[in-house]
């Protein structure tokens, strides 16, 4: 079954929190990071794949991207790590929808 959604139904997966601090680099970075690597990922299936990828790709993202957001003096930077990536993981369900499509496509060429 093939599910149709439009762009507006598709940015409503980001919430509020991240709408506010994203740009339009971020998602060219993001497309960047998640192409300039994607022969490195192998997965038995294809939902494996696209977690594999996503996952991945926005670790990287938010480790040399937005960590610099992150007061390291203060007393609690820890938990300001644990809070950077729970903010940006929140944007999975965005990219799973965004890349789905090109993800399956790449992933029928290049099975497991």
């Amino acid at each position: 079954m093939k599910i149709i959604i439009t762009e507006s139904q598709l940015y409503n997966l980001i919430p509020n929190e991240l709408k506010r601090r994203l740009t339009d680099d971020d998602f060219k970075i993001i497309d960047d990071i998640l192409w300039s690597d994607i022969e490195n990922y192998h997965a038995p299936n294809l939902n494996e794949f696209i977690y594999f990828v996503i996952s991945d790709t926005l670790s990287r993202f938010v480790n040399e991207y937005k960590f610099g957001d992150i007061d390291y003096d203060s007393d609690n930077w820890g938990d300001d790590e644990s809070d950077t990536f729970n903010l940006w993981w929140k944007l999975i369900p965005f990219l799973k929808m965004k890349y789905h499509n090109k993800l399956a496509a790449y992933y029928s060429k290049h099975p497991y």
